[in-house]
């Protein structure tokens, strides 16, 4: 190789490595983002695709890197062009950009042969070991390899920036802690109470799917101050961990309620593993001690502003067109109320229909966007299905959280017997939110703060005059601080005295207020619930309304709407009221009285002018109109003119100086795989070049989170029942025999375990109190099933205290230790589950130690641990992952081999629908391969099925057993006959067949409080006519 060669070489690399990281962006620091870094790949893809210069031909930037990688090994260069790296249907290129940065960019021909192409990534570690394990037995390669395990690690610290998550429409999936959230900017919004924080972000276009591109295309603009192109805003609900169900439970109510009009639209979300790194100090050494926490994530419209902001950041409407303006606007909020109260759904042709409630209006939950008000936030909301007979009745429902300011006064936490609901809570809110609305639109921001310190101020002298009269019978409801508008009965006499005032206070040019005002006191703040105007009526007083507006205008002069117009144009759209402003005060400040006073002065006249509420609609009024401009390319435009505010305090990213490409074209994800020739790995590919137009930009294809698995299975699936009936039925036909003087393995389960023990772990947390029953007969069935099978006897310990049974031949005394008190679960004991599972791994590296040593075959071992998945007592409930991976790779180094043969497995078996718990399990089951090992987790709910619960930690064909994708199951539609939906999970458990469970009460069988056969009262969708409280099982013995 030339001296010039070399040179040629060593520019190709600082050339990929400079562009690179021109396209690097890192994400902000947590939370919510890792504070990683993450590749545009698109943006580089193209940067790959271009001209270059190659000892003065022309040729492409990949073509200079291809000769680089193959520098060293020529006889291969023809093997990898560029037109099979940029194949339409299985382009490499990303793979081969992984290679250069780990130095072995000459491998990418092996890859491609073993058809692992860029639809792959990321690819799983555990499978990254067995390719660099195969590529290293390849003769002839040109240097020598580091260990495969070395490689392969490398490989997956680099593939990650290269493969960022995308957002698409409806998307919900689960992503793994090294995925990286491609989140550009973000700001805190607010946070929601103990549950939720809400974030403004900001996502570059190319990392926005194209279904969701179409919906929020109008939201689309450039950002000002950087060169990275087209993005969008979204708003981003982060429920933090254990708020589980309160996050499906929203979910599942935007899903419902579908793309109404006039609320917020729900476009999708995603599960996410952050990883949090901090200092602990074990004993002397400081140790950086992983913690990983799992958030649950709604992506929303994202809206300019709240009411409540709005009422703060804008001054109210002047002119009579204003004025209407924003009144009409808020009016879509109550029709938005209406189509929830009256919810109809049609699916597929099957209609049907629901009461609903949303149970937490309030200015804050009124969002501005694109100059539309919607309504926001369902969290709290239930929906009942119309019964035939019940159409036209009133509707009550139970309902938990929600508004306490805005509450209505049956809501009133102090009061005695609140209970069933009607609709009209909603109707109470909307009328709060419409008095604070008039009042802004007659006093102005300084006018709200007022009206809440004379509510506030109001409730406070009724405090003190109910603590000092004597008690009397009835009582009436103790009243608590805040600035709400009732007495715990009906409204209170100052908010209608409020409203007089806001009468008298109004602009001539209003025609609309004192109207809203009088429907308010009338027929929305009205104590009795029944006595309040349905949502529907309310709808049609609002029509009436603005159908009756004067619509004689006084026209004003060109020359004043025009610089009205440009006055309101010039303000800075984040402006603050000037009456707002805290002065600064202090012993400094009063020194000098004259001194103070001028900085006073300077504050108050120097402050910015603020916009006026709905100003755009003046350009109606203007007799010579003005020519409407083309959009600007800085922001989008909405049917108001209101402009997409950019965030100013976000912190910006310098500009990387280089042009942003328009995409020309959009890769769809890859199906299939491309022919391979896989006889000879010095074999050349011969694949025909694709068409050149189409090989550039390359859009980076969407990630499957499931790795193909084969999905064969010899046996029907069997649930405890069916499972205890087929035994006692086989039992009876052989006993019938007389010729078996042992009893019999399981023909099924003695294939698999003829080398293999078998442990029980029992959860005997407090927690687990109501399911100790349940558990019980499963762990006796399973141990029916498994009888005979471990030659030593199996072994039983509980994840608290010192009970244990070791090598028990028989169920009975397994199952006497489980009626031990001191293994019964009992209040104040929580499970630390990484606790008791390190106990099992270290004693199984010791005998493992031991035995090899002496040359003896270690038996295999399954563990079967029987939970609810909740582990209160565990600190880092995600880091029992880590313990697991931990222990693999030590059995590994151990036995010197991959343990691909699974030699010890756990299965976990759920009981309870704990959301948390059962996403939990579901990444200790999916995750392992990503970390390198092999998939020895498998969970199955105790309703499931009972051979996966003892073949699935180590028998592929069960372990493929998955149950549905949680995208398609987890929030299904109402439409399923006899699907009942608990508390807002909503799941179809297996028929439910005669329970042989002693009931705790002695008088039948049961199904616990947890169990999913059971309807239940609570958040989400429930059916009028199933019956409330204990449920039977068996049809003969029902009530």
């Amino acid at each position: 190789m030339t001296h010039h060669q070399t040179d040629e070489h060593t520019r190709a690399i600082i050339d990929f490595e400079a562009q690179l990281e021109g396209c690097t962006i890192k994400t902000p620091d947590p939370p919510i983002a890792c504070g990683r870094s993450y590749v545009r790949v698109s943006k580089f893809t193209e940067w790959l695709g271009s001209e270059a210069t190659l000892r003065g031909n022309t040729t492409t930037q990949t073509s200079r890197l291809l000769e680089y990688a193959y520098r060293n090994w020529p006889q291969h260069a023809r093997t990898m062009t560029r037109a099979k790296l940029f194949d339409s249907e299985s382009p490499c290129i990303i793979i081969f950009c992984i290679l250069l940065k780990v130095g072995w960019g000459e491998l990418i021909h092996l890859f491609r042969k073993r058809q692992k192409v860029d639809k792959h990534l990321p690819i799983d570690l555990l499978s990254l070991k067995k390719i660099f394990g195969q590529i290293a037995q390849v003769p002839g390669l040109p240097r020598p390899l580091l260990t495969p395990d070395e490689l392969a690690a490398a490989f997956d610290r680099e593939q990650w920036q290269f493969c960022p998550a995308t957002f698409d429409l409806d998307e919900d999936p689960d992503f793994h802690r090294k995925r990286i959230i491609p989140i550009f900017r973000k700001e805190i919004i607010n946070m929601k109470g103990g549950t939720a924080s809400l974030w403004q972000v900001e996502v570059l276009e190319e990392f926005v799917g194209k279904r969701l591109r179409e919906v929020v295309k109008t939201s689309l603009y450039n950002g000002d101050q950087d060169h990275l192109g087209p993005r969008y805003h979204f708003a981003l609900k982060v429920f933090n961990e254990g708020n589980r169900r309160i996050c499906d439970n929203e979910i599942y109510a935007f899903t419902t309620l579908g793309a109404q009009d006039g609320m917020v639209r729900y476009l999708g979300g995603y599960n996410h593993q952050e990883t949090d790194h901090t200092m602990v100090e074990p004993d002397i050494r400081s140790v950086k001690e992983e913690r990983v926490k799992s958030t649950h994530n709604i992506l929303l419209e994202y809206g300019d502003r709240d009411l409540d902001e709005l009422f703060a950041a804008r001054l109210p409407p002047v002119l009579q067109d204003e004025i209407e303006a924003f009144w009409k606007g808020l009016f879509k909020v109550a029709d938005a109320i209406k189509e929830i109260h009256h919810l109809k759904i049609s699916n597929d042709g099957i209609k049907k229909e629901y009461w609903g409630w949303h149970a937490d209006i309030k200015p804050d939950n009124i969002l501005e966007i694109q100059g539309i008000f919607k309504l926001a936030d369902p969290g709290f909301a239930k929906f009942l299905e119309k019964a035939k007979e019940m159409s036209s009745s009133d509707p009550t429902a139970n309902l938990s959280g929600g508004t306490y300011t805005f509450g209505a006064p049956e809501r009133y936490p102090g009061r005695r017997g609140s209970g069933a609901v009607h609709q009209t809570i909603d109707i109470w809110s909307l009328g709060c939110v419409f008095s604070i609305a008039a009042t802004w639109v007659a006093l102005g921001y300084q006018g709200t703060r007022q009206y809440s310190k004379l509510r506030a101020k109001t409730i406070a002298g009724r405090i003190q005059r109910q603590r000092s009269q004597p008690l009397t019978n009835p009582r009436p409801p103790e009243l608590e601080p805040g600035d709400y508008f009732h007495n715990a009965l009906t409204v209170l006499p100052e908010i209608t005295n409020w409203h007089d005032y806001l009468r008298s206070s109004l602009r001539r040019t209003d025609g609309i207020t004192h109207q809203v005002l009088d429907l308010v006191d009338r027929h929305m703040l009205v104590g009795d619930p029944k006595s309040r105007m349905s949502s529907s009526a309310v709808c049609n007083q609002l029509a009436q309304m603005t159908r009756g507006l004067n619509k004689v205008r006084t026209p004003l002069p060109d020359s004043i709407v025009q610089f009205l117009l440009a006055v309101d144009e010039e303000i800075p759209a984040n402006a603050v009221d000037p009456t707002s402003v805290e002065i600064e005060t202090g012993p400094d400040r009063s020194l000098n009285a004259f001194h103070d006073r001028r900085f006073r002065k300077s504050k108050y006249l120097g402050a910015p002018l603020m916009k006026t509420t709905h100003r755009s609609f003046l350009k109606s009024t203007l007799i010579n109109p003005i020519v409407a401009q083309e959009p600007s390319q800085t922001g989008p435009r909405s049917a108001y003119e209101v402009p997409v505010p950019i965030p100013q305090t976000m912190t910006d990213l310098s500009p990387l100086g280089f042009k942003v490409p328009q995409p020309t074209h959009e890769v769809a994800e890859l199906e299939g795989s491309h022919a391979y020739n896989n006889n000879n790995d010095n074999e050349n590919d011969n694949t025909s070049p694709p068409n050149p137009s189409r090989t550039s930009p390359v859009v980076f294809p969407r990630i499957s989170s499931h790795p193909e698995r084969p999905n064969i299975r010899t046996t029907k699936s069997q649930d405890v029942f069916q499972a205890r009936e087929d035994m006692e039925k086989r039992k009876r036909e052989k006993s019938s025999m007389k010729v078996f003087r042992t009893k019999p393995k399981d023909d099924l389960l003695s294939g698999y375990y003829n080398d293999r023990d078998i442990k029980f772990l029992v959860d005997n947390a407090e927690s687990m109190k109501p399911h100790w029953g349940r558990a019980k007969y499963l762990l006796e069935t399973l141990l029916m099933k498994a009888e005979g099978l471990d030659e030593d006897g199996v072994d039983l310990m509980f994840t608290q205290g010192s009970v244990k049974a070791e090598n028990a031949r028989g169920k009975s005394k397994i199952l006497k230790k489980m009626d031990d008190p001191k293994a019964i679960p009992a209040d104040g004991v929580y499970t630390d589950l990484k606790i008791r599972l390190q106990e099992i791994f270290d004693d199984y590296l010791r005998i493992v130690r031991s035995r090899k040593r002496s040359y003896e075959k270690t038996r295999k071992l399954t563990i079967i641990v029987l939970t609810d998945g909740i582990w209160g007592g565990t600190g880092d409930k995600e880091g029992v992952n880590q313990s697991i991976v931990k222990f693999a790779l030590n059995l590994e180094r151990i036995m010197e081999r991959q343990i691909t043969d699974r030699p010890v497995s756990i299965e976990f078996i759920q009981f309870g629908m704990d959301p948390d718990a059962t996403f939990r399990l579901r990444q200790l089951d999916d995750n392992l391969i990503m970390d390198g090992i092999p998939d020895l987790v498998d969970t199955e709910h105790c309703n499931g099925d009972i051979n996966k619960m003892l073949l699935g930690s180590f028998v592929e064909a069960y372990d493929a057993m998955e149950e549905e994708d949680a995208s398609a199951s987890k929030y299904q539609s109402s439409f399923g006959g006899s699907q009942q939906i608990r508390e807002g999970f909503a799941h179809s458990p297996p028929p439910a067949t005669s329970s042989p469970i002693p009931s705790t009460t002695g008088t039948g069988p049961f199904v616990a409080p947890d169990d999913p056969f059971r309807p239940q009262s609570g958040l989400g969708f429930v059916k009028n006519d199933v019956p409330q409280g204990m449920q039977y099982l068996h049809p003969a013995k029902a009530p």
